[in-house]
């Protein structure tokens, strides 16, 4: 059975979210940040200045780019946060020596011509 915040990611997409995008796939975003505590508003659909800050303490957190804009990579990081053994990854410093074995997994796609 899949968790609430595993169902959240399972049903954004890699594609680019930015400032002042809205919808619904904002709003999801927001609620998947807001589960790893990196956003701290309402779920508002709207990715304002709070959102992007949330947006690029995800992107510090695993080493990427700190752009403020939800994009593939960013993308990456929230599905492999959402695998059960990862899932605490956020709260804790626990996960700290498998973010280099997993920046290389996810960068393996986009440099493997």
């Amino acid at each position: 059975m899949q968790t609430q915040f595993r169902q959240a990611v399972d049903s954004l997409e890699p594609d680019l979210l930015q400032l002042n995008d809205s919808g619904s796939a904002v709003q999801t975003l927001q609620l998947v940040l807001k589960e790893l505590s990196f956003y701290h508003s309402s779920l508002d659909g709207y990715f304002g200045p709070k959102t992007v800050a949330a947006v690029r303490q995800l992107q510090k957190h695993f080493g990427l780019a700190a752009t403020g804009q939800f994009d593939a990579a960013a993308w990456y990081a929230l599905t492999f946060w959402a695998d059960p053994p990862h899932a605490n990854c956020a709260q804790t410093s626990a996960c700290t020596e498998l973010r280099e074995p997993w920046q290389f997994r996810l960068l393996r796609p986009f440099y493997s011509h």
